[in-house]
């Protein structure tokens, strides 16, 4: 009974303590009652890490860990700056070849261009998929491309580093990097769950399979939109339904090492259930588009407010994640907006509140891949029906007269929200096609950012776009 009623009321006693006992003592009063924790747990058959809830594990950061740097500067771009710009010469701007770069002309941080999808694929477009998936591998060097049905791997400089003849055979579009093993990545493939290993020399690398564990209850397996690995590097979230819009079993995979060296998985609790898309979500959780979010023995951990819109989750233990939603309960007044959702409590985080009140973009996206940096990047994209008058269409001269704060750009929030970096124009004629939007996501060690572009590009055609990176940003 004790050690059940210690660890029910951890926290509490946890923020207590902190509350009443600062500097050094304090330091060796929160020690003594984490001792105690542990020494609870080790008698009682209840583990002490997976007890503690994230508002514990941030107390306990707030006290024992080194403070992470929630406002970390970029070297780029404006910050706090709410005038607005329109980009220069929008409807003539030419991008640069693949491997060529520019600095962006209002923002100031350098944008290079890392694809050319007909010259070096032979591809009608080319795109790193979506911005819930970390699409840069462990140490920023490689960038997974797709033009829907066939994957390459290029380098940030726009280098082939493994050529489409060369990528094996998938179920699906999804690779979620290795989170420390720059050459590691896995996928499904069949009833499989596969890893991949880059090997060999560009730009004619192969990739070696590596089985981690066979389904012979399923016919096909998936890693479906728009997962990718946990935090941890040792989960992932799979089903045996398809990409997206399905109704299936549901379930987490567990790896028996990390850093590439993973030899099996194993395949925890089913979750039937009927989803649009899955997204990753700390815990080894994943959140169900507009559902509930599940932990990985199956059970419901809670339902965040609806409709959540594009959502994405910090990658850090703390219970803080920015959200984006068109919803009532995001506290914007005008319904749909900006906010941060804690998952501690799955409600909007307040302050800071509202942190845009019906901004521009209908169809923009947010990626919080961050392990470090704790920002979120958003970019806005419009998908208004073409041909048409908007200056999210292909035309020229474009009508720039409605322009306003935050259309087509990039840009990232810290995790507290305090702070707005504007770093580029995306220069995407979003309403083309779905895959113009530019879905910009970003690495997870914040130094990058990937994004997709037609740069108004006419004679291309509607679905043609390619592949961009802005940074370095520190």
């Amino acid at each position: 009974m004790l050690a059940e009623f210690a660890l029910e009321n951890r926290d509490q006693l946890l923020k207590r303590l902190l509350a009443y006992h600062k500097g050094v003592f304090g330091w060796i009063v929160v020690f003594s009652y984490l001792l105690g924790m542990f020494y609870l747990s080790a008698n009682s058959d209840i583990s002490f890490d997976s007890r503690m809830s994230y508002q514990g594990r941030a107390l306990f950061a707030e006290c024992c860990e080194p403070q992470r740097q929630k406002n970390s500067q970029t070297t780029c771009g404006k910050v706090n700056d709410s005038n607005v710009y329109t980009p220069p010469n929008y409807d003539t701007f030419t991008p640069p070849a693949a491997g060529g770069s520019y600095v962006d002309p209002v923002f100031g941080c350098t944008v290079t261009r890392i694809t050319d999808a007909a010259g070096q694929f032979g591809w009608q477009n080319a795109n790193h998929w979506y911005s819930t998936s970390a699409p840069i591998n462990a140490n920023d060097t490689y960038v997974m491309v797709t033009d829907g049905s066939n994957r390459a791997v290029v380098d940030i400089h726009g280098n082939i580093i493994v050529p489409p003849a060369n990528f094996p055979s998938t179920t699906y579009k999804i690779f979620p990097w290795d989170i420390t093993n720059p050459n590691v990545f896995y996928y499904g493939q069949d009833n499989k769950l596969m890893m991949g290993t880059i090997t060999g020399t560009p730009p004619n690398a192969t990739v070696t399979q590596t089985t981690l564990h066979t389904f012979p209850e399923y016919t096909t397996v998936y890693i479906p939109d728009d997962l990718d690995i946990s935090e941890d590097g040792l989960h992932i979230w799979m089903n045996n339904c398809g990409g997206q819009n399905c109704t299936g079993d549901i379930f987490v995979m567990t790896l028996n090492a990390g850093n590439g060296a993973a030899t099996s998985a194993t395949k925890n609790t089913v979750i039937s259930t009927t989803f649009h898309k899955l997204v990753v979500t700390p815990g080894n959780r994943v959140t169900v588009d507009n559902g509930p979010i599940y932990n990985s023995d199956g059970s419901v951990y809670g339902n965040p407010p609806n409709p959540q819109g594009h959502l994405d989750w910090d990658a850090d233990g703390y219970g803080f994640s920015t959200w984006g939603a068109g919803t009532t309960t995001n506290a914007c007044p005008g319904q749909w907006g900006w906010g941060i959702l804690s998952l501690a409590t799955l409600t909007v985080q307040n302050p800071p509140g509202c942190l845009a009140n019906n901004p521009p973009g209908n169809s923009s996206h947010i990626s919080e891949r961050t392990l470090t940096k704790h920002w979120a990047v958003y970019s806005t994209s419009q998908s208004d029906t073409c041909p048409g008058s908007s200056f999210y269409c292909y035309n020229n001269p474009t009508n720039l007269s409605g322009w306003s704060l935050w259309d087509g750009e990039i840009f990232i929030w810290d995790q507290l929200g305090s702070n707005v970096v504007r770093l580029a124009h995306h220069r995407s004629r979003t309403a083309e096609n779905y895959w113009a939007e530019v879905r910009a996501a970003i690495s997870r060690s914040g130094k990058y950012i990937v994004f997709d572009s037609n740069f108004n590009q006419s004679s291309l055609g509607s679905v043609y776009q390619d592949v961009y990176v802005v940074g370095p940003l520190y």
